[in-house]
C-alpha cells in the first residue's frame, strides 16, 4: 500500500487496521483455502479459533492454507492474545523506553551502544534529552528550510509501524522534496508534523545502507533485522529473527507497504531460509529479489553476526522486559539499534519464518512468568 506521506486521515485509519486481526469473511476464507472442501476448511478454521492461538478467519487464511497440519496450526499465535502474552512477561513500568524513541536513544545511546543520530526534536513544551529542541512552528519551519539540516529523516517520537515517518530531502522556494520525489509546500509539512504526533517529532541524519548487504542481496534501501528475544535470568535467547527489506521507493521497511519483503533467518548461521513479498496486499513466497534478481534464500546475510552481538549485549540491560523485539539497521557504519518493542508484532515474525511461535521454548518462557491461558502440549 502506497499512501501520501502527509495524509493524516488515511494513516490513522491504517494504524487501527494494523492493530487488529485481518478482517475476512468465512466465505472469503473458504475461497482462499481452495485446496480443501468447504466443510473441511470451516472445521479447521473453527478449531484454530478455539486453539491456544485464537486465530481469526483472516489469520487462518494466512497460516492455515496449503500443506499445514492441525498440530502445526496450533502453534501459531493470533493478534487477539498477543498483548496478553506480552503483558504476562513484561513489567508495564518499562513500557516507556519501548514507546518513546527519544527516551530509548537517550538510555541506550547513553551507555555507549550505537543509535541513530538525532540532530533536533520538536516538542511544544520544549522537552527533550541532549538534542536541539524546537518548540514553535516558526522554529520548526526555519530548521527544515535550512539546507545544512537536510536531507533529514523525520519520525514521530511515539510512532508505530513507521506511520508518519518520511525523509525530507530538501526545501527550495517553499517546496519540500519528500521521499522519492513527492513535492509538498513546506507549510503543509509543518502542519502535518504539528498535528500528527502529540508527543512531537525526531529529526535524524539518514542512515547509509551497508554496501556489503547491497552487494549480497541487491537491496539498495536500508535493511534491518528483527530479533525476537526471550530474556530469562538475565540471559537472552534469540527465539526467531528476520530481515526486513523496503519496497521500491519506500523509506521504511514495514511489511504493510507495497513491495516490502521479509525473510526468515536461521539464528545460528545468519542464513536466509524463506522470503516473503507483499504483492498487492498478499504474502507471496519468493526465492530472489524482484528488482535485482539476486537470490535471497540460501544467502548468508552480511552483518548478521555483528547485529546479533549488539542485541546480545543490549537485551540484558532491559531486565524488566522479558520478551523483546529489537530492530537493528545494517549500515555502512555497522549495526545500529533502531528500537526495542514491548514484545513486538508476532504476526510479522510468523509471516517471515513460516513457523508458529508457540514453540516449546516460548511456551516454557510464558509458563515461567505465570501465563494462565492455554498453551499447546
Amino acid at each position: 500500500m502506497n499512501i501520501d506521506p502527509l495524509d493524516i486521515k488515511t494513516m490513522r485509519v491504517l494504524r487501527k487496521e494494523l492493530a487488529v486481526p485481518p478482517v475476512l469473511s468465512l466465505a472469503e476464507m473458504i475461497k482462499a483455502d481452495h485446496g480443501r472442501a468447504p466443510m473441511v476448511s470451516l472445521f479447521r478454521a473453527l478449531s484454530a479459533r478455539f486453539a491456544p492461538g485464537k486465530l481469526s478467519p483472516g489469520e487462518y487464511a494466512i497460516y492455515g492454507i496449503g500443506d499445514v497440519s492441525m498440530e502445526t496450526l496450533r502453534r501459531f499465535v493470533g493478534v487477539r492474545i498477543q498483548n496478553k502474552l506480552h503483558a504476562t512477561c513484561n513489567d508495564e513500568t518499562w513500557f516507556a523506553i519501548t514507546k518513546n524513541k527519544l527516551l530509548f536513544e537517550a538510555a541506550i545511546g547513553g551507555i555507549g551502544l550505537a543509535v541513530p543520530e538525532t540532530i533536533a526534536a520538536y516538542d511544544r513544551k520544549g522537552r527533550g534529552a541532549g538534542t536541539k529542541i524546537l518548540s514553535t512552528r516558526e522554529e520548526l519551519e526555519k530548521f527544515l528550510c535550512n539546507r545544512r539540516n537536510t536531507p533529514v529523516f523525520c519520525k514521530p517520537v511515539t510512532g508505530v509501524n513507521s506511520l508518519g515517518a518520511f525523509r525530507l530531502n530538501s526545501v527550495k522556494d517553499g517546496v519540500a522534496d519528500i521521499n522519492d520525489g513527492v513535492h509538498k509546500p513546506i507549510r503543509q509539512v509543518v502542519d502535518f508534523i504539528c498535528e500528527f504526533s502529540a508527543k512531537g517529532y525526531l529529526f535524524q541524519k539518514p542512515l547509509q545502507p551497508d554496501p556489503e548487504v547491497i552487494k549480497a542481496i541487491g537491496e539498495k534501501g536500508l535493511v534491518s533485522i528483527r530479533f525476537f528475544t526471550l530474556l530469562t535470568g538475565g540471559i537472552p535467547h534469540i527465539e526467531a529473527c528476520l530481515v526486513k527489506l523496503p519496497g521500491p521507493g519506500e523509506t521504511a521497511d514495514n511489511f504493510w507497504r507495497e513491495g516490502a519483503i521479509v525473510c526468515g533467518i536461521d539464528p545460528a548461521s545468519g542464513k536466509i531460509y524463506r522470503a516473503v513479498a507483499n504483492h498487492a496486499h498478499q504474502a507471496v513466497l519468493i526465492d530472489s529479489h524482484p528488482v535485482s534478481g539476486k537470490r535471497l534464500t540460501g544467502k548468508t546475510l552480511p552483518g548478521f553476526h555483528a547485529a546479533l552481538d549488539v542485541v546480545s549485549r543490549a537485551a540484558p540491560l532491559l531486565s524488566g522486559i522479558a520478551t523483546q523485539s529489537w530492530d537493528v539497521a545494517l549500515t555502512k557504519q555497522g549495526p545500529i539499534l533502531l528500537e526495542v518493542n514491548f514484545g513486538g508484532d508476532l504476526k510479522l515474525v510468523q509471516t517471515a519464518t513460516g513457523n508458529g511461535l508457540f514453540s516449546e521454548t516460548y511456551c516454557n518462557h510464558l509458563r515461567k512468568y505465570g501465563y494462565t491461558g492455554s498453551l499447546p502440549n
